[in-house]
């Protein structure tokens, strides 16, 4: 079938050229041509290197994964290393206290440093200290500051406490937030929202 479309495809137009003719044999040859034999040129002349970057890319976005989780991975372990320290400070805070003389100096030089290391490793992984544990660091001196032992703590004009180190005397003032009173805007959107509340309950009795 295939030899006979390449013979009947030239005789049929008598007024081709002969450069017309060769051209239209060539191609002719080329369509009834098996794939392997017509080597096309590749529409991607940069394929491979596209295959490179694209690879690359993939390498690189993977890193970035593992040294995200590697660092959260590290966060995690930061943050429980600090509570863990806190503990360890107030438990030396607490035996100090039982104790005198040379013991109670030694076990308050410790829960110094307990908080000492705590900040050390919250400055060096970019983890913040939880709010309840930072008020009772001094950060003038690292002392763990223990209310009615080394520590003030007094109310300023019912708007903030302040918390006084008797050892540097460095003060801290943290806001006391007492209970607002609601907003009249606010007042009104809930009697709004009780009155159709109403009106719907009325109207699904009917």
């Amino acid at each position: 079938m295939r030899k006979s479309l390449r013979s009947l495809c030239l005789p049929c137009c008598p007024f081709l050229c002969v450069s017309c003719a060769n051209l239209l044999r060539m191609s002719l040859s080329l369509l009834f041509s098996s794939p392997a034999a017509c080597s096309f040129p590749s529409p991607f002349p940069n394929s491979r290197k596209m295959k490179m970057t694209l690879v690359q890319e993939i390498k690189a976005k993977a890193k970035i994964m593992v040294a995200r989780r590697e660092r959260r991975r590290r966060k995690d372990i930061a943050f429980q290393r600090i509570e863990r320290l806190f503990e360890l400070a107030e438990e030396a805070a607490k035996e100090a206290r039982m104790r005198e003389g040379r013991e109670r100096e030694e076990m308050e030089r410790r829960s110094d440093r307990y908080v000492l290391l705590a900040r050390k490793i919250s400055m060096r992984h970019r983890v913040r200290i939880p709010r309840h544990l930072k008020m009772w660091i001094c950060k003038r001196c690292n002392a763990f500051l223990i209310p009615g032992r080394n520590a003030r703590v007094r109310l300023r004009r019912g708007e903030y406490i302040t918390i006084t180190c008797l050892r540097c005397g460095a003060e801290k003032r943290r806001p006391y937030k007492a209970p607002r009173p609601p907003s009249p805007r606010r007042q009104q959107s809930t009697e709004r929202a009780g009155k159709a509340e109403k009106k719907r309950k009325e109207f699904n009795a009917l």
